[in-house]
C-alpha cells in the first residue's frame, strides 16, 4: 500500500537526505486494537445505535456507546457490540412515534423517536415501509 506522508526526519548517521517525492520502507508504530467494530458515525444518535434481527418481528434495542475514536465518517467502538449483533443503519423515521400513536408520521416532519428493549419493528411498519430498514451484519 502507498500513502503520501510529510515527514521531518533527525538522522545524523545519513549524509544523503530524504528528498521530496523519496519512496522509503517505512514502520510506523501504533496502538492495535483488538476486538472492536468500526460502524458509521451517522447510525450513532446521542451516544447510542439501534439494535435489530433480520427478522421484522423481532425487537429494537436501544445501545448506549462510548466511542473509542472517530476515523473520518467511522466510529470505533470496543463495547456496545457483540458477534452477531445487526446494527440499523438507515433513518427510522418510517416509524410511528410511541406504540399509541396509531398514526404515521408525515414524511416532511422531523419526527423524534424512543426506543426501548420492548419495541416491536412489526407493530410500527407498514408492509411497504419494511424497505426503509437496512441492516448489517457486524461481523
Amino acid at each position: 500500500r502507498t500513502i503520501e506522508v510529510y515527514v521531518e526526519v533527525d538522522n545524523q548517521k545519513q549524509t544523503t537526505p530524504l528528498l521530496p517525492g523519496t519512496f522509503v520502507h517505512a514502520r510506523i508504530e501504533g496502538p492495535v486494537l483488538e476486538r472492536v467494530f468500526a460502524i458509521p458515525r451517522d447510525a450513532i444518535i446521542n451516544n447510542h445505535i439501534l439494535l435489530a434481527k433480520s427478522e421484522i418481528d423481532s425487537p429494537v434495542t436501544q445501545q448506549q456507546i462510548e466511542p473509542l475514536d472517530t476515523l473520518e465518517n467511522l466510529a470505533i467502538l470496543k463495547a456496545g457490540l457483540k458477534d452477531g449483533d445487526q446494527l440499523i443503519l438507515t433513518n427510522l423515521d418510517v416509524l410511528y412515534r410511541d406504540p399509541a400513536d396509531k398514526q404515521l408520521p408525515n414524511p416532511d416532519e422531523q419526527r423524534s423517536l424512543t426506543i426501548n428493549h420492548e419495541t416491536n419493528l412489526k407493530e410500527f411498519l407498514r408492509e411497504e415501509d419494511q424497505i426503509f430498514i437496512k441492516i448489517q451484519d457486524c461481523q
